[in-house]
């Protein structure tokens, strides 16, 4: 897809990243990832390689991504790692694919997230600094390309799970939790790459829903949905009572 093509550039690898943090101070706690080869049209194929980390923090979690996550204190105790332990084993999973790897997140929060961690870590190591800049230097936000085809019924920008039922496909798991969420967005992406008649037909179903579609020409829009013939004189007609 053409649109793709600035964003992942010469990638032959694709990283689907989600990560939870804590309320306030956005500290990674949690880190999930799919890793793919991709070919020239950056459609995944061969083995769907998965990591998943739970990581230590000195802050509170807060009540909200308490509920939200199912992740506490003691949870993490039991469970987590310090984040620079889980930096070392990310980069050991990626091995060689960081040579030619992009990092597919969904919204900007995953960003913001790398950087805060990184800037509480203590006397940062040289590895650490290198790691941080080449995660945060080659994640792609492909929110915004998503939302570019398919949107809400007022044209908002949709959720990671509405995208994924809007398309009928099927959940990975509990949402938030980050590994099921970077499997959900590896699903998505790759309907979005190679499953054309899937994206025609949930567009199709946006449309016939859509609030927002400009009045003049919702009757023409539902004419073609339902199968029917218009021409320009049709449009002419419509617009000529638009503007009485």
């Amino acid at each position: 897809m053409e649109l793709l093509k600035p964003l992942l550039q010469s990638a032959k690898n694709l990283l689907f990243l989600d990560l939870e943090g804590t309320q306030y101070t956005h500290e990674i706690i949690a880190i999930g990832a799919v890793l793919v080869s991709c070919d020239e049209k950056y459609v995944p194929y061969g083995e769907v390689k998965t990591f998943k980390r739970y990581c230590l923090t000195n802050s509170s979690i807060g009540s909200v991504i308490r509920t939200m996550t199912g992740i506490d204190e003691k949870f993490l105790k039991q469970n987590g790692i310090s984040y620079r332990q889980a930096l070392v084993e990310l980069n050991d999973f990626l091995s060689t694919s960081t040579r030619s790897l992009k990092i597919l997140v969904y919204g900007n929060n995953d960003a913001k997230m790398v950087k805060t961690s990184y800037k509480v870590l203590e006397n940062p190591l040289p590895f650490e600094t290198n790691f941080t800049n080449f995660l945060i230097n080659n994640i792609v936000d492909i929110e915004k390309v998503l939302n570019f085809f398919l949107r809400g019924k007022r044209s908002d920008m949709l959720s990671l799970v509405h995208l994924r039922q809007l398309l009928e496909l099927p959940s990975n798991g509990k949402a938030h939790d980050p590994l099921n969420d970077a499997k959900d967005l590896y699903d998505i992406y790759k309907a979005f790459v190679s499953d054309k008649e899937r994206m025609k037909r949930t567009y199709r179903s946006l449309l016939k829903n859509a609030d927002l579609v400009p009045s003049p020409i919702v009757s023409i829009i539902y004419d073609l949905l339902n199968g029917k013939s218009v021409t320009p004189e049709d449009l002419e007609r419509c617009l000529d009572n638009y503007f009485a």
